[in-house]
């Protein structure tokens, strides 16, 4: 059968398709702005982890080595900079999530999609060539995103008990 026919033929609505949503979550700002900041080229990837790493060492260095009547003025900039830190620990661990479904469903033969509404659901079995190439797009475009996510996600809990271990110092 031509393939053209069976993409078709498809009953899968066109926002539950495994490469829509892969479209449409590439396209949406939150993973546009994650990918600017966090996820420069792959050159500039370790060094930018590197810079963050040393920053921030020598912010809790200084601020370990500073006087008590000058550490209370940094210590609403420490609780702020906490709180930023796990809303964007929890940002990112909602991305890492909906990435590894997304793979999830682009790596699956057959998945499980809704007809018309929530009791009325079908699994539908994919044809090799769209298997072969949602396998293909996962590895080749999802995976890296995951691996990086990955390293930012223990990054940053790393910092969080970094943090925390900060606050029973003092």
């Amino acid at each position: 059968m031509n393939p053209i026919k069976i993409l078709l033929l498809c009953p899968v609505p066109e926002d539950q398709k495994p490469i829509n949503q892969y479209i449409s979550f590439n396209e949406n700002r939150i993973v546009i702005w994650i990918k600017k900041i966090f996820f420069p080229r792959k050159e500039k990837y370790f060094s930018f982890l590197f810079a963050i790493f040393v920053f921030l060492s020598v912010l809790f260095l200084s601020l370990i080595l500073l006087p008590k009547e000058i550490l209370f003025f940094f210590n609403l900039l420490i609780k702020n900079s906490f709180f930023f830190l796990n809303f964007l620990f929890f940002l990112f661990l909602a991305t890492f999530f909906n990435w590894l479904q997304l793979a999830k469903r682009l790596n699956s033969a057959r998945f499980f999609y809704e007809e018309a509404s929530w009791y009325d659901g079908q699994f539908w079995e994919k044809p090799f060539f769209i298997i072969k190439n949602d396998r293909l797009l996962n590895t080749q475009q999802i995976q890296p995103i995951q691996k990086k996510l990955q390293i930012l996600l223990s990054i940053f809990f790393c910092l969080n008990i970094g943090f925390l271990s900060f606050y029973q110092i003092f």
